[in-house]
């Protein structure tokens, strides 16, 4: 294994994969003498990896050859590879591959328990950490485990990404089928039931789709919000929905929204999201934080030390999936390096996603501002409907620019530039990262307006 590769795949590991894809992945490296060459694919890569990875780099490095090396930095122009996922968001269009290796009579409609639950083992009652934030939804989750259909029937769970929805849903499905075997449970993403119904319909195997679903004793669904303008695979589940609820069945559902203000769904759907308990998971305290860091470190068999733990819990304050994974890289680190772990250790390590105080906090206003003077534009005429060429490119650059240098999720960029749908910003993005990767220009133009943005 090259060098190269020996370094590509520690920061690999060491980093989230977002991270990892967006800065890391298209480095190069040449050795000469005392130093290394690392080449990546602009002029504005070099300025973040110096900042944020050179420190991280150089660690590296020296672990595997046992030599330190002066780094040097340089940018080339290269086909820059498409890092953005294609989103299809049109049902007609979604491709499910067939399984050969499965029974075209049964495919993978039988009913089988066993196959349906797709559990995570670390998602139980026990490792889930109950603090202010949480305490009705953690109630009601125990309480449809001691009354499936009966108590809080649909249990509706939200709250934002990362703070503890899933673990909640899938200790309900642990704890149903610890108290009876039997049991017919099944946990799935929306997303999932959405296409398995499309291969149920490709596969003229509508009934035993049916089947599968409205047998069951409790129906967990994960992230209800991706049914959102998919009005057939809405029609099916308000069917599913009234057979159980007709019969008794628990169903449980979380969304990123209070069903009130889930948009493009059928109102005879929302409403029945509404019929049992709506209950939300906020973000948590930060001592309920410190409870959280400490059960991780108990269940993983993790020595941390109190200062990195209230490290933690200070910086990470939004969200406990990133703030857990950012416990479990600070301490692959550490063992890597073979070094104690401590509160330096973890800050050097964690530049790329914690914001200093004096960090400046990047808003779509200022990137409109910035965008708009480079094109000669205004802000109204990116934010505004009109499709004019003048107006749509730097729209899709400003959108771009957005969804690299900011923390908004999609749907939020999109509500910034005049109410436009997720959809319109996915597009954009693969347009201007696919020109990015033939067009040297606008490459450099983005550098730019990039670094006029940071520096601001």
């Amino acid at each position: 294994m090259s060098l190269c590769e020996q370094l590509q795949k520690n920061l690999k590991q060491l980093n989230d994969p977002n991270t990892y894809n967006m800065w890391l992945r298209t480095l190069k490296l040449e050795e000469k003498d005392d130093a290394i060459n690392i080449t990546t694919t602009s002029k504005f890569s070099v300025t973040m990896i110096k900042d944020k990875f050179s420190s991280q780099i150089s660690s590296i490095l020296e672990k595997i050859t046992g030599k330190q090396y002066k780094l040097k930095f340089k940018w080339e122009n290269v086909p820059q590879e498409n890092l953005m996922e294609e989103i299809n968001d049109q049902e007609s269009q979604i491709t499910v591959k067939k399984d050969e290796s499965k029974s075209e009579n049964l495919g993978f409609f039988e009913i089988n328990p066993k196959n349906d639950l797709k559990l995570s083992p670390k998602f139980t009652f026990e490792s889930f950490v109950v603090g202010k934030n949480n305490q009705l939804a953690s109630a009601a989750a125990n309480a449809v485990v001691n009354s499936l259909g009966s108590s809080y029937n649909p249990l509706f769970i939200y709250g934002k990404t990362g703070l503890g929805k899933t673990h909640l849903m899938q200790a309900i499905g642990h704890a149903v089928q610890e108290q009876d075997k039997k049991k017919k449970v099944i946990y799935l993403p929306c997303e999932e039931f959405m296409n398995l119904m499309i291969e149920a319909i490709q596969k003229s195997s509508m009934q035993k789709f049916r089947l599968r679903f409205r047998k069951v004793d409790i129906l967990m669904i994960d992230d209800i919000q991706f049914l959102a303008k998919k009005e057939q695979t809405q029609e099916e589940f308000f069917n599913t929905f009234n057979a159980l609820y007709n019969e008794h069945k628990q169903i449980v559902l979380t969304s990123d929204s209070p069903p009130k203000d889930l948009t493009n769904l059928q109102e005879r759907l929302v409403s029945r999201f509404e019929w049992g308990l709506v209950t939300d998971i906020q973000p948590p305290s930060y001592e309920t934080r410190i409870s959280i860091l400490r059960k991780k470190c108990e269940l993983s068999h993790l020595k941390v030390n109190n200062e990195v733990i209230d490290f933690l819990a200070e910086h990470f304050k939004d969200n406990v999936r990133q703030m857990e994974g950012a416990l479990n890289r600070v301490y692959t680190y550490a063992k890597f390096l073979n070094k104690p772990l401590s509160v330096e250790l973890a800050s050097e390590n964690l530049k790329d996603l914690i914001k200093s105080d004096n960090t400046k906090r990047i808003t779509v206003e200022e990137i409109l501002q910035k965008v708009g003077q480079y094109y000669s534009v205004t802000m109204l005429q990116l934010q505004g409907p009109k499709r004019l060429k003048n107006y749509a490119f730097p729209r899709q650059v400003a959108m771009y620019i957005s969804r690299n240098l900011t923390d908004l999720s999609l749907p939020e960029i999109g509500s910034a530039f005049g109410g436009r749908d997720h959809t319109t910003v996915i597009h954009a993005c693969k347009k201007i990262s696919e020109e990015m990767g033939k067009n040297n220009k606008l490459r450099n133009e983005i550098d730019i307006i990039s670094q006029l943005i940071i520096t601001a």
